[in-house]
C-alpha cells in the first residue's frame, strides 16, 4: 500500500501487521497496527477467545474484534458493524 508519510509527504510503502500469539488453550494475544492512506496509525491489542473457526476479542468502546481464521487467511471485522 502506499501512502504519503509525513511530515515530507513523500511516497512511503507501508504494511499493516497482524500478530496472534498462542497463551492458553483456545486463548490468544493479538496485536493489530494499521496505516491510513494520511499516514495515521492505529494500534489495537489484547487476548482472544477461540470460538470455532474464529476469535473473538472485546475491544475499547464496546468494540467486538472478530478474527475469522480460513487457512492462511484471517478476515478482520467488527461485530457491530
Amino acid at each position: 500500500m502506499k501512502i504519503y508519510n509525513r511530515p515530507n509527504w513523500e511516497n512511503a510503502t507501508i504494511t499493516d501487521t497482524l500478530i496472534l500469539q498462542q497463551i492458553g488453550k483456545e486463548r490468544y494475544h493479538y496485536s493489530i497496527e494499521t496505516f491510513g492512506t494520511n499516514a495515521d496509525e492505529c494500534y489495537l491489542e489484547g487476548e482472544a477467545i477461540q470460538k470455532g473457526d474464529r476469535l473473538v476479542a472485546k475491544a475499547e468502546d464496546n468494540c467486538t474484534l472478530i478474527l475469522d481464521l480460513n487457512g492462511t487467511f484471517i478476515k478482520v471485522s467488527d461485530k457491530n458493524l
